[in-house]
């Protein structure tokens, strides 16, 4: 096959994604990585982050255009098991934190301190070598060194989450087929594929709560989303005008630490907001000087008695089957009056259409999608999904559109709530 004669749309797609990267780079002084194992990477920055998902999509379509269909498939099932089993192995025994940061080491001496022969591991690294992992250094590949990927593995926020990552991931969604075969569908935590290919009678929750270690791990993943420019709290103040909420209540539902409170009353002192969670989260949390931000126990199933202005539910509906959004719905009805916001902030499917552009984001959130279904059960959802289950349960909910800024994964739907004998 000639490149010549890839579809002119892939190739006009690359050159002007290139060239508007390239552009960004020169406009903003960035440093380029001068290969992939620079430890150089351009800044994140939304326009420039959206340009290289665009053309990372493209390019992930370009690889479909030139594999062979037997040669593909088998990458994806022989593969990518080899690929997150080796990964596994990697983080399991140790081996990125026993690599020098910066210089290399013998195989043999890397090999005694990991407890395996250094046949074995030089084949196992020789591997890791393929996906941008670990790279040898002489040509006898008697010595060993990282690579800015494999350094990830060892030192950065990433290293201590990997372990929940190559443990949790794998065992649920290799169940999957089980689960659908015994149940027909994988609603709810009791059916999730979590509980076959974890081994266990307990659900998700019931087993991170009995593997403090496994939790711990958890819960620093979804903290470590706050750092991720993609996901960061900092698109929710951007993306609404809150002083219009200045003098006002807003409750945030589940809303654990605060952690998206603080942002919102950060940038805008004059907003009063009420954190609601269970009583354990509740407990964790630190007295807060002044009365902008209070923390309140509430389970979100029982009623809200709480009357306010506003009600933020951010990363709550997907974690929970259409069942259980209802009940939470029907809980908030009795705190309801006129002109009642309601704000549900999450990764929202954009459907089923894909384009190459759109890869590189659809992939993420779709695989999220797939992790909800295989952990607990639960989806991501379309807007039409989030419209429909909001005005089924209250129809006086009055949709009033989505925001999403640029750079940002978690789009912020709005709606107001509106008495029937005023429409």
């Amino acid at each position: 096959m000639s490149l010549h004669t890839l579809p002119n749309d892939i190739q006009n797609l690359i050159g002007q994604l290139t060239d508007r990267l390239e552009d960004w780079i020169k406009t903003n002084h960035a440093d380029v990585p001068s290969n992939f194992d620079s430890s150089e990477r351009l800044k994140s920055n939304p326009d420039a982050d959206e340009t290289k998902g665009r053309l990372i999509g493209v390019l992930e379509q370009l690889k479909w255009l030139l594999y062979e269909p037997t040669d593909y498939l088998k990458e994806l099932t022989q593969g990518r098991s080899l690929d997150i089993g080796t990964v596994r192995a990697l983080v399991r025994l140790g081996i990125p934190a026993k690599v020098p940061a910066n210089r290399d080491i013998a195989v043999v001496e890397l090999a005694s301190k990991v407890f395996v022969t250094a046949k074995a591991l030089t084949r196992l690294l020789s591997y890791a070598e393929t996906l941008g992992l670990f790279r040898f250094t002489v040509e006898d590949r008697s010595r060993v060194g990282h690579t800015v990927f494999s350094a990830g593995l060892a030192q950065g926020v990433y290293a201590e989450l990997a372990a929940w990552d190559v443990t949790v991931p794998p065992a649920a969604s290799i169940e999957l087929s089980t689960a659908l075969r015994t149940y027909g569908s994988c609603d709810g935590p009791e059916k999730a594929s979590f509980k076959i290919g974890m081994g266990t009678e307990d659900n998700f929750y019931q087993w991170h709560k009995n593997n403090p270690v496994y939790a711990d791990l958890f819960h620093k993943g979804m903290a470590s989303e706050q750092e991720d420019p993609r996901t960061s709290p900092q698109h929710i103040v951007n993306t609404y005008d809150w002083s219009s909420f200045n003098g006002k209540v807003i409750v945030d539902l589940g809303g654990s630490t605060g952690h998206v409170s603080k942002s919102i009353i950060k940038a805008h002192p004059e907003v009063q907001i009420v954190v609601q969670d269970q009583a354990d989260v509740i407990a964790t949390t630190k007295p807060t000087e002044g009365v902008s931000l209070r923390f309140v126990a509430h389970d979100f199933f029982e009623v809200q008695t709480y009357v306010a202005d506003a009600y933020i539910l951010r990363y709550i509906f997907h974690n929970w089957t259409d069942e259980d959004c209802v009940r939470i719905l029907k809980a908030l009805r009795p705190a309801l009056r006129e002109g009642t916001k309601l704000f549900v902030m999450e990764l929202v499917q954009d459907g089923y259409a894909m384009s190459p552009e759109s890869w590189f984001e659809d992939r993420i959130i779709r695989r999220r999608d797939m992790q909800m279904m295989s952990f607990i059960g639960a989806s991501e959802r379309t807007i039409d999904d989030y419209d429909k289950l909001v005005h089924d349960v209250i129809p006086e909910f009055q949709f009033e559109g989505s925001h999403r800024p640029a750079g940002s994964f978690v789009a912020m739907l709005e709606w107001t709530f509106v008495t029937m004998e005023d429409e």
